[in-house]
């Protein structure tokens, strides 16, 4: 709420037409810092760590994409063939017959 009320006071005592972009940048980026409490020391001393893909990795990351998009795709085209009437290809369901039919998979 600090950030919040910092900024309203800030805003409140300016008008609208008068207010600089900068000071209101300047404000910002001083009520996240102290917000977050960000110590540029401990930054610069981090490790850092790269990733590495196995080929295992690869293929079980791009499966399960494709899984989930396959869920994706089936999830929302159930319903619109679901509806359809049976002389274009669909079931004919009423909404009711839908969402048992939902609860029911």
């Amino acid at each position: 709420m600090a950030i919040n009320n910092g900024i309203y006071n800030f805003l409140a005592s300016r008008s609208a037409s008068v207010v600089k972009y900068s000071e209101l940048n300047n404000l910002i980026k001083t009520s996240v810092n102290t917000f977050i409490s960000v110590r540029p020391d401990t930054v610069a001393n981090e490790e850092k760590h790269e990733i590495r893909y196995t080929a295992f990795t690869k293929l079980f990351i791009a499966l399960y994409t494709l899984l989930a998009f396959g869920n994706a795709i089936i999830d929302e085209i159930y319903n619109i063939w679901a509806a359809e009437t049976p002389n274009v290809g669909g079931l004919g369901f009423s909404s009711g017959n839908i969402g048992l039919s939902l609860t029911v998979n």
